[in-house]
């Protein structure tokens, strides 16, 4: 079975039942237009507040179980958006470049092949000046278990290439604990070819 629909079988720790405030605090900051890829999207709570916002909203994750879920809350609040089923390294195959990526907790999942894998499918899904959003374990949390810890110089590294518009501590909420754990929020700007400053 698919770890992640094994986790789907109860109420994972992730699925809060609402959007991270974190990305909330971002859309009220900063808000995203065009067409937004939600990367594991989960059940769905991120992807269907942005689909309200009046966003184009696609939603991928790996999880079959998730996906239902979060096609279901979407019928259920009357939001518009493609929720599909699929390994998120094959959302090139969709063919159509995307404004922005928000991602929610995928990025601190993968290894390093898995990370430098992912970072080059978002390279060919986003269009030049499209920026992507990640909300992630970061190295201040101490390690009790869970996602993998990552620091500013990992994003850096991943992303090199990229501009780094910002880097901001924040929370991952989950259902285990009120206050949530230390996280980044960081946000990138691609320009479909390496910067060495910004343009």
């Amino acid at each position: 079975m698919n770890p992640f629909d094994a986790a789907y079988e109860g109420t994972p720790p992730w699925d809060i039942g609402r959007p991270q405030q974190a990305f909330v605090d971002l859309m009220q900051r900063a808000p995203l237009s065009g067409r937004v890829l939600d990367s594991g999207c989960g059940t769905g709570d991120l992807a269907i507040y942005l689909a309200k916002q009046g966003l184009d909203v696609v939603g991928v994750d790996a999880s079959d179980k998730a996906i239902a879920r979060a096609r279901e809350k979407a019928r259920q609040q009357g939001a518009r958006l493609d929720l599909l089923a699929m390994d998120v390294n094959k959302v090139a195959g969709l063919r159509k470049p995307f404004d922005a990526v928000v991602d929610c907790g995928m990025f601190h999942t993968l290894n390093d092949t898995g990370a430098a894998a992912y970072a080059a499918m978002l390279a060919k899904v986003l269009r030049p000046g499209g920026t992507l959003h990640i909300l992630c374990f970061s190295n201040e949390e101490p390690d009790w278990g869970g996602p993998r810890r990552i620091s500013r110089a990992m994003l850096e590294e991943r992303f090199a290439g990229w501009w780094l518009d910002t880097l901001q501590p924040a929370r991952f909420e989950t259902r285990r604990s009120p206050e949530g754990s230390a996280a980044w929020l960081a946000s990138f700007t691609f320009h479909g070819k390496p910067v060495t400053g910004r343009q």
